[in-house]
């Protein structure tokens, strides 16, 4: 146990500095309580004390682009710096003298039969609203009051006892129901559910479902087929998927949003 002290504002001024665009502090205890059994902040550092969670912002001009990959690519780049600067306010952290441990979106996920690799070692979301950096949208995505469901999120877990953050006192997400009817699967429902199976098939086309599928019926075709399949723009589109570490290619929720517009 450290003996020195640090303050949480001086936490959320370095991570500022280091560039996020929001920032807050969340209790470890209370995310454990929410977490489901071997996860949360815990199961990722014993003795842990607080969480830092902290987003950045999409490009405003990345949802007006008609360009799939433009926007996967700044999704990409966003991960890339919150990865970077998870690591610096861990660091931080340490040289304080407290343990800390950044969980962040290039943090692999486990893939087992039971996560099916759609489970992460803490929940930034619930992270999220509990320091109140927002609300829960009917996508169940956190609503910003700046940037709506527009921002993407990492944490930092650490033994420091900060001072943590209140959730906002009222709701963002006016229920307008503007993303049940934009979204092409019908992944969202009224009663503020998501069916994740859909999202995923909807949003990464070339994703883990439809590389399994694609292998799948391969092997069951004669020689000829084979080569004609692997020599497609659909097993071109799967490779490129696996080489960049997953891409996206629907954001009809985010687009049509009005919170901080």
């Amino acid at each position: 146990m450290s003996s020195a002290t640090i303050s949480s504002e001086e936490v959320k001024a370095f991570a500022g500095q280091a560039g996020v665009d929001c920032v807050g502090i969340a209790g470890a205890e209370a995310l454990q309580e929410q977490s489901i059994q071997g996860r949360g902040p815990v199961a990722v550092l014993p003795g842990a004390r607080s969480v830092v969670i902290f987003g950045i912002a999409m490009l405003s001009a990345s949802l007006r682009t008609p360009n799939e990959r433009i926007v996967s690519s700044d999704i990409k780049s966003i991960a890339g710096e919150l990865n970077t600067m998870g690591f610096r306010v861990a660091r931080f952290l340490e040289r304080k003298g407290y343990d800390a441990l950044p969980c962040t979106p290039n943090l692999s996920l486990e893939l087992t039969r039971e996560t099916r690799g759609m489970l992460g070692d803490i929940s930034l979301k619930h992270a999220a609203v509990a320091a109140g950096l927002g609300t829960w949208g009917r996508d169940r995505l956190v609503v910003t009051p700046r940037w709506g469901p527009r921002v993407r999120f990492a944490a930092v877990v650490t033994t420091a006892p900060l001072a943590v953050d209140s959730a906002l006192g009222e709701e963002l997400c006016n229920n307008c129901d503007l993303c049940i009817a934009a979204c092409p699967s019908k992944a969202i429902s009224e009663d503020n559910k998501v069916d994740t199976i859909k999202c995923l098939l909807q949003s990464q086309k070339y994703g883990r479902p439809h590389y399994f599928q694609f292998f799948s019926e391969l092997f069951s075709k004669p020689p000829e087929e084979q080569q004609k399949a692997v020599r497609s723009p659909l097993f071109w589109n799967l490779m490129q998927d696996v080489a960049m570490g997953g891409t996206y290619s629907c954001f009809k929720c985010l687009e049509v949003c009005p919170v901080g517009r």
